[in-house]
């Protein structure tokens, strides 16, 4: 199907969408009007399956259209006068038709729109990474009353984008397309995969052989970036648990790298906690030795504040309380076998 419609919106969609009340608050000409739009501000919603109707070339937006969509959804995503919530739930539907339009019409064999594809979808995986980050504290189950985000929907729609950029990047290679970010992308996806990532359950699924899949893939220019060497040093503090290693890496790594980073904090954090209890906590014989240890270093090692360390140390069956010395705030760890926290299974060493 090739689309004719040079609108953001059909007409169509936007005239039924108006006479319902169904406007999204960035598409109205005044927000407490849910009926008043214009050309200019209404997006075409995504739809799940295509009926005849959105089948129409009337209602799939050209490749021109598209642009002008994403430049217009982008000026959204960078406002900084709204709600990241309220943009974010607005421009993950709207990121999704533009998606599929442009893979219904088959953008991506063609080398001169497959480089728009490409970065539209960078673009997009690149907002569902951060704005996954920054809005976890929003996640909630359905049906609660709070404004809510479902991180595993955010997460869901990212690994089919970061899938996607894979073959983008292997039909440009084809096509002689050339592609700069693609270690970048890589990269992210090899370490959402090795390290796992929540689903509906908030259970983690490490996928090992998918991470190998992609580092395998890499070309030989991706291979000698900087993106794979840090992406490998990655797994590597993963694999072997590294703590310290993996702290340093998330403290060096560029915002958005670090935001996936901080998707397999909190079980190096356990590690953490493990760490110290092992080697300062006292004998679970006897019960003699151990060692406080400040609470601003238990902090640092865990990449969390004092206050929240303690917190946590207290949560997994340490005290926490003033040094008897020189009433520093300090840990006094449980035994090993004591401590209430759950082990962080070991992962196999990352394959090359």
């Amino acid at each position: 199907v090739e689309g004719t419609c040079e609108e953001m919106c059909p007409a169509e969609e936007r005239e039924r969408r108006a006479a319902a009340a169904e406007l999204n608050v960035f598409e109205r000409v005044d927000k407490s009007n849910a009926k008043q739009t214009s050309p200019s501000m209404c997006v075409k919603k995504a739809v799940r399956n295509y009926d005849d109707r959105e089948k129409r070339p009337s209602n799939i937006r050209t490749y021109s259209a598209l642009c002008r969509t994403m430049d217009h959804l982008l000026a959204i995503m960078d406002r900084d006068d709204e709600d990241l919530l309220d943009i974010h739930s607005f421009l993950w539907d709207r990121f999704r038709e533009v998606r599929k339009e442009a893979a219904t019409q088959r953008m991506d064999k063609s080398a001169a729109t497959l480089p728009a594809v490409i970065e539209w979808n960078e673009t997009i995986a690149r907002f569902l990474i951060f704005s996954g980050h920054e809005l976890l504290s929003f996640d909630r189950p359905i049906g609660t009353t709070d404004r809510i985000f479902q991180s595993h929907l955010n997460q869901e729609q990212l690994n089919k984008v970061l899938m996607d950029l894979i073959g983008y990047y292997n039909a440009a290679r084809t096509l002689g397309v050339p592609t700069p970010n693609s270690a970048e992308f890589k990269s992210y996806f090899v370490v959402m995969m090795y390290g796992g990532v929540a689903n509906k359950q908030k259970k983690k699924q490490p996928n090992y052989l998918g991470a190998h899949w992609v580092l395998m893939g890499m070309t030989e220019e991706e291979r000698q970036s900087q993106w794979e060497s840090v992406a490998r040093a990655v797994l590597h503090a993963l694999s072997s648990r590294d703590v310290v290693q993996y702290v340093r890496l998330l403290q060096q790594a560029p915002y958005v790298f670090s935001c996936v980073l901080a998707l397999h904090l909190s079980g190096m954090r356990r590690q953490a906690l493990t760490l110290l209890s092992a080697a300062c906590g006292p004998d679970a014989v006897t019960g003699s030795g151990g060692a406080a240890v400040d609470v601003a270093s238990v902090g640092q090692l865990m990449f969390m504040g004092p206050n929240p360390a303690g917190k946590r140390c207290e949560k997994a069956g340490a005290q926490v309380g003033p040094d008897p010395v020189d009433g520093t705030p300090s840990v006094l760890f449980p035994p090993l076998d004591a401590l209430r926290v759950a082990t962080y299974a070991r992962m196999p060493e990352p394959a090359g």
